[in-house]
């Protein structure tokens, strides 16, 4: 072999290697981007507030039913990164957007959790962040309301099943 060619698929080989190492270290950003993409486009917007902020936590509503001929109201509370945005403002009590993913059998009456995730921690377009709060029922705030007020304290992340009157009557 001539040792152009030899020096062209030599430098060939060291650029496919270069990209495949970029490939590599790209991958699991990559996945986590196209992860939360799918997220915000299937999911389910509903109504969250900070209830801590030290570890910041973060109060999530939902209905755990599978069908309209159930009602399974529910609250999440989970730790989220709200320090990590560089924004202000988020103090006890902010009322914030979520959008969530439900898991387990979808057969019978109920999910058995969801996955909700803070809007704003996967965008910083406030158009959208008004969009999607201004899609949330009053009545989720208001059992959201309501439910954490059953809740034990301190507050610590979990699923926690909440119990509910006619139109939300504790």
């Amino acid at each position: 072999m001539l040792p152009a060619t030899m020096c062209v698929l030599s430098l060939a080989a060291q650029l496919w290697t270069f990209a495949g190492l970029w490939v590599l270290l790209l991958m699991p950003y990559l996945t986590r981007f196209h992860w939360i993409k799918r997220h915000f486009q299937r999911g389910d917007v509903n109504a969250a507030k900070v209830i801590a902020t030290d570890p910041y936590l973060v109060a999530a509503f939902a209905d755990l039913s599978t069908s309209g001929e159930y009602f399974f109201p529910v609250i999440r509370i989970l730790e989220q990164p709200l320090d990590r945005l560089g924004a202000s403002g988020f103090e006890t009590g902010y009322n914030m957007p979520t959008v969530s993913l439900y898991y387990g059998s979808a057969a019978g009456y109920k999910w058995d959790s969801f996955n909700p995730i803070v809007a704003q921690c996967a965008t910083t377009d406030e158009a959208e962040i008004r969009r999607l709060l201004e899609m949330i029922p009053e009545w989720q705030w208001a059992l959201l309301n309501e439910g954490l007020f059953q809740l034990p304290q301190p507050y610590r992340p979990g699923l926690y099943q909440i119990s509910v009157g006619p139109l939300g009557e504790a």
